[in-house]
């Protein structure tokens, strides 16, 4: 976490998968009104490892049919030989 700054909980992640060579989609995402930019910082905390960072490379812009207002979030976690993510907060850690 960057020094000064309070981190703002963004969602807990109930899928993941891997999008090779682009990074991680975590779903079900970040609701439309979150302040978030591709390029921030997020941590993901808890789930079954370790706090780890990653970077904001894409956030989903579409509306599902039948309602809901998250998108898809498409991170670039640190590498990881077991990235057990499912379950795990995502928190904003870049400052606004």
């Amino acid at each position: 976490m960057l020094a000064g700054m309070k981190p703002v909980w963004l969602f807990r992640v109930f899928d993941a998968f891997n999008v090779r060579g682009n990074g991680w989609v975590l779903l079900p995402g970040v609701r439309r009104d979150a302040e978030l930019r591709v390029g921030d910082a997020v941590e993901l905390r808890g789930g079954k490892g370790p706090t780890r960072t990653a970077t904001v490379k894409g956030i989903g812009a579409f509306a599902p049919t039948g309602g809901g207002d998250d998108m898809p979030l498409l991170v670039e976690i640190d590498p990881t030989e077991r990235p057990l993510i499912i379950g795990a907060e995502v928190w904003r850690v870049t400052p606004r």
